[in-house]
């Protein structure tokens, strides 16, 4: 199920958490967008009074320093942005010096950071 937030901040994420807990009260794990949106969606779910990770599951994106200091901690994917930035200059080098530069779509590996806001399903 998807859920889609009006934004990419703390608030879109507890907006977005609070509607998807209506349609699916459920639910055993959330993964969201980024950090923010799903620092966001702990604390909604908390607020509710669901324990993550005991009750809930809840996986960011993108390994923000934030989501160390948290409570429980957020576990996150985290992606190598020097890889992606540099993977971008050389794409745009290859495009300014070839005409017809035909783009190869490439899967950049990302580590999962497992920290504490993720546990086993709920029976």
């Amino acid at each position: 199920m998807i859920q889609e937030a009006s934004g990419f901040d703390f608030d879109a994420g507890h907006y977005a958490m609070r509607g998807l807990m209506r349609q699916r009260p459920d639910m055993t794990a959330v993964m969201c967008i980024n950090d923010a949106v799903a620092i966001g969606a702990m604390t909604a779910a908390q607020d509710s009074g669901l324990c993550v990770p005991d009750d809930i599951s809840v996986i960011g994106f993108g390994s923000f320093q934030e989501g160390t200091y948290i409570r429980p901690p957020l576990t996150t994917l985290a992606i190598p942005s020097n890889r992606i930035a540099e993977d971008a200059v050389n794409l745009m080098q290859k495009m300014r010096q070839e005409e017809n530069y035909q783009f190869e779509p490439e899967c950049v590996p990302m580590e999962l950071i497992v920290r504490k806001s993720t546990g086993p399903a709920r029976s």
